[in-house]
């Protein structure tokens, strides 16, 4: 075993140095005669590529001797001008008619092209079987055959050779072999030209992509072609009609055209369909409910999927020689006509339904923003019905939607008003806030220190000024596509129980309030004993209270140290504080009562607040409420 490994390295080295020499020697040291011509390797094989091998220069230099004899002997052969080294005959079957098979729908590589420029099927790299007369011979065959006949490949291809069981086959004409007239052929299948029928099976145009899928040693083995049907045409009127294309495009000349319309067209409403059966799932809903139920909703998809799945057939029907294939009647084509109608239909009512939205969601929105019970509510509420139920009839609801647009505007005049009511204007604002700098607002503020003076007043006034909110911006066009003020959001139905006091009622009620504050102080400053406390105060405190209870008012603004010596007098006050919930409890709710049982109650609720505490320094204030005011007495 190791000799046998010996010599075939030894074998395998004189090897590579043969085909070395060969490769460099061989050009020169060896001589070819052709014709009576003697010429060096390299002077007959001057078009063999740079480093090409032994056999690329055997086989480039019997090309360039034998070319010229091919010529003459076969004028007829195709030129592969495009390709540019030598086409044998194992890269003709394994490489360039299986590319140029696959070219012809849509020539794109090099040497797909190669092949269909050499046997004249391309015109400007675009498929064009007329030209090629080699299409053409088959094309007149069959022109001399009745309506159905057939060619056998017996009369297109025969036996020129035989070799043992090896047969060499070529084209009756031009010489062809069967695997490159094949090309021929499937360019012709494509086209519409011809059906070709292999193992008892016919490809047509529609099934050219399964024709090509089969091995080249199949296809060459073709039984016959024929003829294939012309188109049908009633069918094809009625699809013409229902994508409203001209009759006319079915004419042979122009009928490319009619195709590019229908695929446009059908293309188109394929997107619509779709695009409807997605949108109509929910019954298209308005407002609360929605204006198919869900029977309609399932019929209707059902009868759209069908024509998607139509409309996407259609799609493979690109091309005339595909269209006489064409596999639906007249009357299923017509069938979908309703259909198409339907889908009319449905776009005008969503269509409807968008616009319809937009003013009835406005309206609801208002609804829920008014208080309850306006009046505005209920004709609103009619006319929102009205409108879902001219919808589910079909109808334009033009009416409907007029009245909606009228009680829109009549809401924005009723929301305008409110609004004004409730917001202050630029002018009131400035009112407001001079309230509130009022030097008697700032007066009560510095008073509400005094224990005696019931702080809970000054609150409540203030938080009613509070409560009147400033908007001066609001127009009529922003309430356009929204029922809410954009700047306050106002909101009427939060606000209803709202009571809005007056600027002007706020300043008399400012007024009263310090008026009251100072009745309150002068009447316990006659208490003997506080008047008795005064003297007890330093001299200009002493002063500061006699101006005070001579003038009867405040000087504004006031003097610090005047509530300063007004709270050291009245220290050691102390001040109680009833509701009016404390009286109706002391009075039994209500029950009657007798003098005496009126007398104990009102003992023994006296004892509870006040205690064993001595009554000289309190004082009892009657609180009455929110909007009431407290009155005070001295126990």
């Amino acid at each position: 075993m190791a000799r046998e490994d010996y010599y075939e390295e030894k074998a395998n080295t004189y090897l590579k140095q043969l085909v070395k020499w060969l490769t460099e020697h061989m050009p020169t040291a060896y001589k070819i005669t052709y014709r009576g011509e003697t010429k060096k390797l390299a002077e007959w094989s001057f078009s063999a590529p740079a480093r090409a091998t032994v056999r690329e220069m055997i086989d480039t230099a019997a090309g360039d001797c034998l070319s010229a004899w091919f010529n003459e002997k076969y004028p007829d052969y195709p030129a592969f001008s495009k390709v540019k080294t030598p086409i044998t005959s194992e890269s003709m079957k394994n490489n360039y008619i299986p590319e140029a098979l696959k070219n012809i729908p849509e020539p794109k590589t090099k040497n797909g092209i190669a092949i269909l420029d050499g046997l004249v099927l391309l015109d400007n790299v675009k498929l064009n079987v007329h030209q090629s007369g080699y299409a053409r011979w088959v094309r007149d065959l069959l022109e001399q055959r009745g309506e159905g006949q057939v060619i056998n490949a017996s009369e297109l291809i025969e036996i020129v050779q035989t070799h043992g069981s090896e047969e060499v086959k070529r084209t009756v004409q031009f010489q062809l072999e069967p695997e490159l007239f094949m090309v021929v052929l499937a360019a012709m299948v494509f086209n519409g030209d011809i059906v070709i029928t292999i193992n008892g099976t016919t490809y047509d145009a529609m099934k050219y992509d399964e024709l090509i899928k089969l091995p080249l040693d199949e296809l060459v083995e073709f039984s016959h072609i024929k003829k294939p049907s012309e188109l049908p045409l009633p069918a094809l009127r009625e699809l013409f009609n229902l994508f409203n294309i001209p009759q006319g495009l079915l004419n042979q000349n122009a009928l490319t055209q009619g195709i590019g319309q229908l695929r446009i067209k059908s293309e188109d409403i394929l997107k619509q369909v779709a695009a409807l059966a997605h949108d109509i799932r929910d019954g298209i809903p308005v407002l609360n409910t929605t204006l198919l139920d869900r029977g309609d909703v399932a019929d209707y998809r059902n009868q759209l999927n069908q024509l998607k799945d139509f409309l996407q057939n259609l799609q493979v029907y690109n091309t005339p020689a595909k269209l006489k294939h064409f596999k639906y009647t007249a009357e299923e084509v017509k069938d979908y006509q309703h259909t198409l109608q339907l889908v009319t239909r449905l776009e005008q009512l969503k269509k409807r339904a968008e616009e319809a939205a937009k003013v009835a969601n406005y309206i609801e929105l208002a609804l829920n923003l008014l208080p309850a019970n306006h009046p505005w509510q209920d004709k609103a509420e009619r006319a929102l019905s009205a409108l879902i139920d001219a919808l589910k009839q079909g109808d334009g609801a033009h009416q409907e939607l007029q009245a909606l647009q009228q009680l829109k505007a009549e809401y924005q005049d009723i929301y305008m008003a409110i609004h004004a009511k409730a917001r202050l204007s630029a002018t009131e604002d400035a009112k407001k806030q001079q309230l509130l700098d009022d030097p008697r607002h700032r007066a009560l503020e510095q008073l509400s220190a005094i224990d005696i003076l019931s702080k809970q007043q000054l609150h409540q006034w203030q938080q009613k000024v509070n409560e009147l909110k400033p908007c001066w911006q609001l127009t009529r066009n922003d309430l356009e596509h929204s029922p809410l003020c954009p700047h306050c959001k106002l909101r009427p139905k939060d606000e209803q129980h709202v009571q809005y006091t007056s600027l002007e009622e706020l300043e008399n009620q400012l007024q009263d309030l310090l008026d009251s504050w100072t009745e309150t102080l002068l009447t316990n400053f006659k208490d003997p004993e506080i008047k008795q406390n005064i003297s007890l105060l330093k001299p200009e405190q002493q002063q500061l209270i006699g101006a005070f209870i001579s003038h009867g008012e405040f000087s504004l603004p006031l003097n610090v140290q005047l509530i300063q010596a007004i709270q050291e007098l009245l220290q050691g006050i102390e001040k109680i504080e009833l509701t009016i919930d404390d009286l109706v409890d002391m009075m039994a709710g209500g029950n009657p009562l007798t003098v005496e049982d009126l007398r104990r109650r009102f003992e023994n609720m006296m004892t509870e607040r006040i205690g064993a505490s001595t009554t000289k320094n309190i004082r009892i204030m009657l609180n009455l409420g929110k909007e009431g005011k407290h009155e005070s007495f001295q126990s």
